[in-house]
């Protein structure tokens, strides 16, 4: 057996069976990369669950290459933080029970982390939302010429949180606690923020896809393409000397 070198994390609630497809795609990604020489877990964050939700993922408690971690935070990011910290392997895949990982995106994106000597985080190619109003999104990465920094003002120019990066990224720069209910959905948002504004660019994995089915059109991702959210925790993106940096 590899040791583990990839680890993905997925926090649960209350999704019971409907977590299921999300968990398929991550344990079909993690066989691709044990196919490809890289070992990867899966790691569950049952953060308060309701009874549904325990009765489905005791299946995978005895499973070759997944964990079970069980937190009493009812905060979104505060549960994402603890399973980051359980993680065994050195570079971390963040998704939620909406996405359908790529197959080849463990392997991908960690060959593309091998290959760069500066920290970076991974984000897929194009996102392709599966709702009442399917869309899709090709992302760009931090240093290109098209990427609309200044979009970041009122947006998560990214619409998800989906992506892969060292662990010790995200040891750095923690999730913050959801204070407020609408701030579930711009924790993404933030965390992108405070990684550019510390320098630490986000590349894109060529040809890579994550889907995201959203069919009540709740999604991070929905949400931010029609404006219902708004980024209350201040970062320091927007301090006056750092924004400069970034958009001169």
């Amino acid at each position: 057996m590899n040791p583990v070198d990839a680890s993905i994390v997925m926090v649960l609630h209350a999704e019971g069976r409907w977590a299921h497809p999300a968990i398929v795609s991550a344990r079909k990604a993690i066989e691709r990369a044990r196919g490809a020489g890289i070992g990867a877990e899966l790691v569950l964050v049952l953060d308060r669950p309701d009874d549904a939700t325990l009765r489905y993922t005791e299946r995978y408690r005895w499973q070759d290459r997944v964990r079970l971690v069980a937190v009493d935070f009812n905060d979104l990011g505060m549960a994402r933080n603890e399973g980051i910290a359980q993680c065994l392997g050195s570079r971390v895949s963040v998704m939620t029970p909406m996405h359908r990982m790529d197959g080849q995106w463990v392997v991908n994106a960690v060959r593309m982390l091998k290959e760069i000597s500066a920290e970076r985080i991974c984000r897929p190619e194009y996102l392709v939302v599966l709702s009442a109003r399917h869309w899709a999104q090709r992302l760009s990465a931090s240093h290109d010429e098209e990427f609309p920094t200044g979009s970041l003002l009122v947006t998560h120019v990214y619409r998800t949180g989906f992506c892969c990066a060292p662990k010790q990224v995200f040891e750095r720069f923690r999730y913050p606690a959801v204070r407020e209910p609408m701030e579930a959905e711009t924790i993404d948002w933030y965390w992108t923020c405070e990684t550019l504004a510390c320098g630490i660019g986000h590349v894109v994995v060529p040809q890579t896809v994550l889907f995201v089915y959203d069919p009540e059109g709740i999604s991070v991702e929905n949400r931010s393409v029609d404006n219902h959210s708004a980024l209350l925790q201040t970062s320091r993106l927007f301090d006056a000397k750092t924004w400069k940096s970034l958009t001169s």
